[in-house]
């Protein structure tokens, strides 16, 4: 039990490292893009509120590093804290006094956990949002300072707390909290799962079905507007489209195209491709970019698929939208292919 009461202690450490690392990342973001204005992606302009986080997260490092730096064996306490209803109640008969090491070797594994949301991010950005992958790259970095300072501190300087038996015994049992703390977590872990897991299979599964029972319309079926017609979903918005389809058509772009609707930004997808009897048609995507751009690259000449509507291109568009690259082509495609999952 006396581990367990030092556990809001490691949770401290944790969050004081993750906001840290958020409120300081705007400005380090903002000086890596003038060191490197050719980035494809540039931030938001600094307010005042930045400013004022930003002195924060300075602070939340400078305590962080004082903790690794100056170590020391801290007689804490910790008094429960019941909410209902509005009101926040403090419980003293469930105080827990305990003493608690500002650092140790094992706490690492505690940096690691609030690097591993950084690593999340990057990995988020990277698989969506490629022009912001070196963000998430800075956040690693600097979520990766702590643990490498605190490893350097205890083992190259050998600065550790000092003290009679009662410290040295505290030192010595530093771990059991943070292996308690993942005990517990990676319990709820596996409870998540075994929730989780059997319902995303479902998921997938059920939207396999859908897709595998989708209408294919390929260069050999292809007949123009009577196979538009004859598709048409009549309760949609747009009457001229299609329902949700599959089109298998040959690549005519070397590439995809991306574009945004704010400098730097990449918002939407487009490729050309064709259906035979000089029907282009202009496959797009705004749900689902990345895919497209990683099925597109290198596939020039070849046949790719593609999920979601068929419509014949119009002269007006919504002003939210850019069908990239659309504008430089002639003649342009009379057919528009909105990718949409069924």
């Amino acid at each position: 039990m006396s581990q367990f009461n030092k556990i809001p202690s490691i949770i401290q450490i944790l969050v004081a490292e993750w906001l840290a690392v958020m409120f300081v990342f705007p400005f380090t973001s903002k000086l890596y893009e003038r060191l490197h204005p050719s980035v494809a992606y540039h931030s938001l302009p600094l307010d005042k509120a930045d400013y004022v986080f930003f002195a924060i997260g300075l602070l939340l490092f400078v305590w962080l590093l004082a903790t690794i730096f100056r170590p020391a064996v801290h007689e804490t306490t910790f008094i429960p804290v019941f909410h209902s209803g509005g009101v926040y109640v403090w419980n003293p008969e469930m105080r827990a006094d305990y003493l608690f090491s500002s650092t140790h070797p094992s706490y690492v594994f505690i940096d690691l956990l609030g690097s591993s949301l950084w690593w999340f991010a990057r990995w988020a950005w990277s698989e969506g949002w490629q022009e912001r992958t070196y963000q998430g790259t800075i956040l690693v970095a600097m979520a990766m300072v702590i643990p490498a300072l605190r490893l350097f501190a205890w083992y190259g300087l050998r600065l550790r707390p000092q003290g009679d038996n009662d410290v040295q015994k505290e030192v010595r049992n530093s771990w059991k909290p943070v292996a308690l703390l993942y005990s517990i977590l990676l319990l709820l872990a596996l409870v998540a799962a075994a929730v989780i897991v059997p319902s995303e299979r479902r998921s997938k599964r059920e939207q396999a079905r859908k897709e595998a029972s989708l209408t294919a319309i390929d260069s050999e079926n292809w007949n123009g507007w009577r196979t538009v017609s004859s598709l048409r979903e009549e309760t949609k918005e747009n009457a001229n489209a299609t329902r949700v389809v599959r089109l298998r058509a040959l690549q005519k772009s070397s590439a995809a195209m991306t574009c945004g609707n704010s400098p730097g930004q990449i918002d939407f997808a487009t490729v050309v491709a064709t259906l035979g009897r000089g029907d282009d048609v202009l496959i797009f995507s705004y749900s689902g970019v990345t895919g497209l751009v990683q099925r597109a690259n290198g596939n020039d000449g070849k046949p790719i698929e593609a999920i979601g509507r068929l419509m014949r291109m119009q002269d007006n568009h919504p002003a939210w939208k850019k069908y990239c690259g659309l504008e430089e082509l002639s003649p342009k495609p009379r057919w528009l292919f909105e990718e949409e999952r069924p």
